[in-house]
């Protein structure tokens, strides 16, 4: 485990670990530390528990039809409100759109190319064949959302309907 060190001059606190400092600003919001254009804001906020519900199988491919937009992302064993996301979602992706959009088993994910996917035991799967096989999921929970899983980020987007 590495060990952490902090110091504060004024509004400006430098953590140091590993001999690499890292600068962030003191605000009222809380730890602000930005890259290029990308801001992140570190609160006290305590974390609310969502509740996503568990993963069902759905009649078929229609039960996945409409538009959908992401509201928390899981990632690395943790799962995040999309708001706090945004700034790395932007980095990653090269977009701010987090909306899925369905229709009978063809997905345009965040306002990309349309991929069909293929339904099979309650949920839709899509492989991409290369050096590696990169596997996505898109599955409805009992609580009423519909996760996309990309297997080769390790990453899930929890989304909600949007009202039509």
């Amino acid at each position: 485990m590495n060990e952490f060190t902090w110091t504060q001059v004024d509004d400006q606190v430098t953590v140091t670990s590993e001999g690499e400092d890292t600068v962030f600003t003191s605000t009222a919001d809380g730890l602000t530390i930005s890259y290029d254009e990308y801001t992140m804001v570190f609160t006290t906020e305590p974390p609310v528990a969502v509740d996503l519900g568990n993963v069902v199988d759905a009649a078929d491919a229609a039960a996945f039809n409409g538009t959908w937009n992401c509201a928390y992302v899981g990632m690395g064993g943790q799962t995040m409100s999309m708001s706090m996301m945004v700034s790395y979602w932007e980095m990653i992706f090269g977009t701010s759109d987090t909306t899925i959009v369905m229709t009978d088993g063809t997905a345009v994910i965040c306002g990309g190319d349309p991929i069909a996917f293929t339904f099979a035991d309650g949920k839709l799967s899509y492989a991409v064949e290369g050096n590696d096989v990169s596997s996505q999921t898109i599955q409805l929970t009992d609580a009423g959302y519909l996760v996309y899983t990309m297997d080769d980020l390790e990453l899930a987007m929890y989304c909600e309907p949007v009202a039509e």
